[in-house]
């Protein structure tokens, strides 16, 4: 027979899991409820007689999204914008982070705090700087303009993370690539890259999940009207 003690652990492993099947079901009603009314036919969002199972199920509503408005266009334009700003901000995040954290030369420190200064001052007080600017170089609803501003944005962000990064591996490591010959690009692509790369995976993930949110945004302020045509 088994002992109380073994019984209330048994117990408590039952309710715990049980717990998390009954959030997950609660996390999901949300989809579900959006799923089902995606394949609704002229179903309201509030309507009385609502079910999760569609009474009458049609794919209407998914045609219309990619017959009358330019879904697949949008969609294209985040997926590259989005590319083209992780690929552009860690291409230069990674670098300068790895100086900053190794290097030792006058003004490191003053130039990160303003760093982190312009980073963390929000994004409307430099809407007209940056509009005025996009302007004067002929960038303004390009494809170009959109991927420096969210670049040079990210990159900061990046910057910050990697070289947070860099300064917990020990030094002693780049010393031993040194002796045995390593050049210092050759001690950042061989040696420390392969260790920061779960930072590069986040740094990664993040930018690629605020770049969809800018794009988002941008959309609804422009009445969701494509920039790229």
């Amino acid at each position: 027979m088994m002992t109380r003690k073994r019984i209330r652990i048994i117990t408590s492993k039952i309710l715990l899991n049980l717990f998390f099947v009954i959030s997950c079901a609660m996390a999901l009603l949300p989809i579900l409820y959006a799923l089902s009314i995606s394949f609704t036919k002229d179903a309201s969002l509030l309507s009385k007689d609502f079910s999760f199972v569609p009474k009458h199920f049609t794919l209407d509503n998914y045609k219309a999204v990619f017959t009358e408005e330019p879904v697949p266009l949008w969609f294209w334009n985040s997926i590259f914008l989005a590319f083209m700003t992780i690929c552009l901000s860690l291409s230069t995040a990674v670098p300068a982070a790895y100086i900053f954290s190794r290097w030792k030369f006058p003004g490191r420190k003053g130039i990160l705090k303003a760093l982190l200064l312009l980073y963390s001052f929000p994004s409307i007080l430099s809407m007209f700087a940056i509009y005025k600017m996009m302007s004067n170089l002929h960038l303004i609803n390009t494809r170009i303009g959109i991927i420096i501003i969210y670049a040079g944005t990210m990159s900061v962000f990046a910057l910050w993370n990697m070289k947070g990064y860099f300064d917990t591996i020990p030094v002693e490591i780049e010393e031993a690539a040194k002796i045995d010959g390593a050049s210092k690009w050759q001690t950042l692509i061989h040696v420390k890259l392969p260790m920061v790369m779960p930072s590069i995976t986040i740094c990664t993930f993040l930018t690629l999940t605020n770049a969809f949110k800018l794009f988002d945004q941008n959309m609804v302020l422009n009445e969701g009207r494509p920039y790229i045509f």
